[in-house]
């Protein structure tokens, strides 16, 4: 009887090696790690590398795909010091500085960014995935004529990505060469037909050189491709009011609300049509919106006060263009039209005081800029 309780003893304390081994074996929670990335289950991805970090403190790939995960769960300052942590035990290791250049581009600190990319490509100059990084920092910190330089490199390795094209029109356009810009998004709509994002920025190019056919054609497919994409919705809806066709302008900005009620810009536009067409009342409810968003919006204050001059509400007018004149004191049309509403109102003096105020500042624009066209940019400010 002995021997065989002897053997199962022995059969369980193996079992309980091999469990062990199995729970503190860092290629197990490696693999499992990796899985979990690559199936977008990044909180899983983190607790296996949390393990994997602990087993082994000297693992930098275990700091470094934790960093991924994190990242993906827009935990970029988190990310960004599993990243430190990463290069500070393999000083070489290039994917490094470059996941952590992309962190910090999502952080805004662009000169970092481009600091751990030039390492990058000190390590490994023949790695074309960071010239594309790089040429997206030079774009967003507005060195615009890097950015082509960059993705001209990445394009001669990676001719059929359609994403360098749009990003390297994208960089001429503002570089003022919409010649070029055309040619990039041909190049990338070529490449993806049904990539609805491409039409869209090549409509952009056609509303420019005022083809407003060929413009609202590539929204029309744009939507036909994904008709969640409210960029589409509201560029068409502003093309629409261009060529006065109001009711279908109002149409697209009314989808891009069902889908994003909160957004500003589409509000403040709306309320610009209402106001035009005197639906003063939805005007004043949209523009109440945008100031609940955002409540130093300056131009919703001025064209706020605007829609109560016309409903004669003069003492609504002055609340708000003094408000705008608080968020920009050289308002200079702020202050002649608070002195219309004053005069409106027999408030002789402030009418007389807003009037000096507003030709002082008109008049020291006018010296500063010397340009007629620099004036009515200063004077008008209902452009959207």
């Amino acid at each position: 009887m002995y021997p065989f309780k002897h053997l199962i003893l022995t059969i369980l304390l193996l079992s309980a090696s091999i469990s062990a081994f199995a729970q503190y074996n860092p290629e197990h929670f490696y693999l499992r790690g990796r899985r979990a990335l690559m199936d977008g289950k990044y909180s899983e991805a983190i607790a296996s590398f949390n393990v994997l970090s602990s087993i082994d403190s000297s693992d930098y790939e275990a700091f470094f795909f934790r960093g991924i995960a994190k990242y993906n769960l827009g935990d970029y300052s988190g990310a960004e010091k599993d990243f430190d942590v990463t290069i500070a035990k393999n000083p070489l290791y290039t994917m490094g500085y470059h996941y952590r250049a992309i962190t910090r581009i999502q952080n805004g600190n662009y000169d970092e960014a481009l600091a751990d990319l030039a390492t990058a490509v000190s390590l490994r100059p023949g790695y074309s995935g960071l010239y594309f990084s790089r040429g997206v920092v030079y774009f967003m910190s507005q060195q615009f004529e890097k950015a082509v330089s960059d993705f001209d490199r990445y394009i001669k390795v990676e001719p059929k990505d359609g994403a360098a094209y749009l990003n390297r029109g994208a960089s001429y356009l503002f570089l003022g060469d919409t010649t070029q810009a055309l040619n990039n998004y041909n190049q990338a709509i070529k490449l993806d037909k049904y990539d609805a994002g491409a039409y869209v920025r090549r409509s952009r190019i056609f509303s420019l050189r005022e083809q407003f056919e060929e413009a609202i054609e590539d929204l029309n497919t744009a939507i036909r491709l994904d008709s969640t994409n409210t960029l589409a919705y509201f560029n068409r809806g502003l093309m629409k009011y261009d060529n006065k066709d109001i009711q279908g302008a109002l149409n697209d900005l009314e989808r891009v609300l069902n889908d994003e009620p909160g957004n500003a810009l589409t509000l403040y536009n709306r309320a610009l049509i209402y106001s035009q067409i005197g639906d003063y009342q939805k005007a004043l409810d949209d523009y109440d919106r945008v100031l609940n968003i955002n409540s130093e919006n300056v131009l919703a204050y001025f064209n706020r006060a605007s829609v109560f001059m016309e409903l004669k509400k003069y003492s609504n007018a002055i609340s708000d263009y003094s408000k705008a004149i608080e968020l920009f004191p050289d308002f200079a049309k702020a202050y002649m039209n608070r002195g219309y509403a004053h005069n409106m109102l027999g408030h002789w003096s402030q009418s007389q005081n807003d009037y000096q105020t507003a030709q002082a500042k008109i008049n020291e624009y006018q010296l500063n800029t010397s340009t007629k066209e620099g004036y009515e940019a200063f004077a008008d400010t209902t452009k959207t």
